[in-house]
């Protein structure tokens, strides 16, 4: 059986994570029960789900609204532009690794 990884924030949790069981039937699906939340966030979670995550055939992620996002109500990205890229370059570097 192939194995699907799911990493990612809400729109995974809430959306097409709860249904994609059904839509894909022939594969083995693992996702974390938690919100990867933000990048960095999902950069400690590669180390931390490392077993789970290993030997996927297909590996989907995502990350990004709460970087984009001003979250401490003050105008300011939680994130900038070049610190989100860094970090979900390195989590595409590891996640090919594994």
């Amino acid at each position: 059986m192939k194995k699907l990884v799911l990493l990612g924030d809400s729109i995974r949790l809430f959306g097409y994570g709860t249904v994609i069981q059904d839509l894909l039937p022939e594969y083995e699906i693992y996702q974390p029960e938690e919100n990867c939340r933000f990048a960095k966030y999902l950069l400690r979670l590669c180390f931390e789900l490392k077993e789970q995550i290993e030997n996927a055939d297909v590996i989907h992620f995502n990350a990004g609204l709460w970087d984009t996002c001003a979250l401490f109500d003050d105008g300011i990205p939680f994130s900038s532009i070049e610190e989100y890229k860094e970090t979900i370059h390195r989590v595409a570097e590891i996640l090919k690794r594994y």
